[in-house]
């Protein structure tokens, strides 16, 4: 990322300083703090991105490994040799020939990437030495030519280099895709574990109440005992209630360490450098009314979501290998045709004169013509192409059905969230009552009328009551999350601009 916010930096600086094995560091983190600290540090995410890197390279792979032009030289040295022979009509012994030529070629091949035409470029020179006797004869031979494939039907709009390159295009498309749903999956994992550290936090602190309570209550009952106003029974019962509230306490400073490791693993690489590292969240649980919209939500779910449009890229490929597959149904019509330019030294090896009358063009040359190539049957290509058809057919159900699934998911996400919101009030008020329960029956255990047993029940429902507040609003604000993340509105809902953060597509 290249644009760090000084807080942000702070934070980082922070985190990755080296921490003593004696001393435990207490970190404050903002939700936006721990979100910019997975997308740096997320292991998942490096790797994931790395993905759209080497689709990109594949591109250049397609597209290079078949537009590139091949150039080629050789050089070849021949002898042949003839014996004498008797010509029986002249009544003469013919003397036999030897003939020695030395060649040199060059060619450049290759075809064009608008509409398949092949060329050639070549050039040659040549030298002859021929002995017959006593006479000795020499001559040189240079010349260079042009020569184009144009294919009219198959070949001509599609062929299986432009097909991969196309295909290679989509792969990046769907890379870049996969990356950034992975980055929505890991910004939701991160508020999940935000919002459950929260609620660790609150809940050691509502266990260390209820400890303290079930304390003062055992004080209480231990001096009431003195003066012989409670039987030893219900000391018995309170300080049974201070090792359970001791119990629950220890189980929520575990189930804290824990929380502790879920949100490190998500935002750290290092996690030596983290182990003793406490995270502690600046805010606190809130559950705001949210209005919800299933039909709008709706919209941005089928029209944003990463993975929908990947279906979508799918379905588009397999439209390019069907349009590959029909125009290979075609016969094979090509056009050729060449030009060449020849110069020669009859009389002896001068390679200059013979370059020189290529130049005064003494010796052209050119053809044209055409050829076709029907397959008698074609049953391959046509079974191929009635199967891709079938599979084109099929993905277009899958995307329906993928589509019919996402705006299940986004109702149930709606209404797992608003059963979360009333959950919250209803639990906010059981927490009320439970308080005032308490209070009241404490005034009546002062006054002589009720039992220390009453009392710690009261209290035991307290605790109960604020932990389930603290889960309702942590579920509340994870639902909320997970509605974002159904919706595919993770990144606009923290204000992350994926075209700044990731310009993958401009590569």
């Amino acid at each position: 990322m290249s644009r760090v916010p000084a807080a942000f930096a702070a934070v980082f600086i922070a985190l990755t300083l080296p921490v003593s094995a004696a001393d435990n560091k207490l970190q404050e983190l903002s939700l936006d703090d721990c979100i910019r600290l997975a997308l740096e540090h997320n292991l998942d995410l490096q790797i994931e991105r790395r993905n759209p890197i080497r689709a990109s390279y594949d591109i250049e792979i397609a597209r290079w490994g078949y537009f590139d032009p091949s150039f080629g030289v050789s050089g070849q040295f021949n002898s042949r040799s003839t014996g004498d022979r008797f010509n029986s009509d002249l009544g003469l012994s013919i003397p036999g020939q030897e003939t020695e030529t030395d060649s040199f070629s060059s060619s450049l091949n290759g075809i064009l990437p608008w509409t398949g035409m092949q060329y050639s470029l070549r050039g040659s020179a040549s030298a002859t030495t021929s002995t017959q006797g006593t006479n000795t004869s020499e001559s040189s031979f240079a010349s260079t030519q042009i020569t184009v494939t144009q294919p009219l039907l198959k070949n001509f709009w599609i062929d299986s280099g432009r097909l991969n390159i196309a295909l290679s295009r989509n792969n990046l498309r769907t890379a870049e895709l996969t990356l950034k749903r992975s980055v929505m999956d890991v910004i939701t994992q991160v508020e999940v574990a935000y919002y459950n550290l929260i609620f660790t936090f609150e809940s050691v602190k509502v266990q260390e109440m209820a400890l303290q309570l079930a304390q003062r209550s055992l004080d209480e009952t231990r001096k009431r005992f003195e003066v012989g106003t409670v039987a030893e029974l219900e000391t018995k019962q309170t300080e049974s209630q201070v090792a359970a509230r001791e119990a629950d306490l220890l189980s929520a400073r575990r189930n804290l360490d824990i929380q502790q490791n879920v949100l490190k693993r998500l935002i750290s690489d290092d996690y030596l450098s983290v182990h003793r590292v406490i995270l502690k969240p600046q805010e606190s649980l809130t559950a705001p009314l949210k209005v919800f919209d299933v039909e709008l939500s709706w919209d941005r779910g089928l029209s944003d979501r990463p993975d929908l449009m990947s279906s979508r890229i799918e379905l588009e490929n397999m439209g390019l290998q069907l349009r590959y597959d029909r125009n290979q149904l075609l016969p094979q019509l090509d056009l050729f045709g060449s030009y060449g330019r020849g110069g020669s030294s009859p009389f002896m090896i001068d390679y200059g004169e013979s370059f020189r009358r290529i130049g005064n063009e003494d010796e052209p040359s050119h053809s044209f013509g055409g050829s076709i190539s029907i397959p008698l049957g074609n049953k391959a290509a046509r079974t191929r192409y009635r199967s891709n058809k079938v599979r084109e057919e099929q993905l277009l159900l899958a995307l329906k059905s993928q589509e019919q699934g996402v705006m299940i998911e986004i109702d149930n996400a709606i209404k797992q969230a608003a059963s979360s919101y009333e959950r919250v009030q209803a639990t906010r008020k059981a927490s009320e009552y439970s308080q005032a329960a308490l209070d009241a029956e404490q005034k009546k255990l002062e006054n002589g009328k009720s039992t220390s047993f009453v009392v710690l029940q009261l209290q035991n429902d307290l605790t109960a009551a604020r932990s389930s507040e603290l889960r309702a609003v942590a579920d509340y604000n994870n639902a909320l999350a997970e509605l974002s993340f159904r919706e595919a509105t993770t990144l606009d809902r923290h204000g992350i601009n994926w075209q700044a953060e990731y310009d993958l597509g401009g590569r």
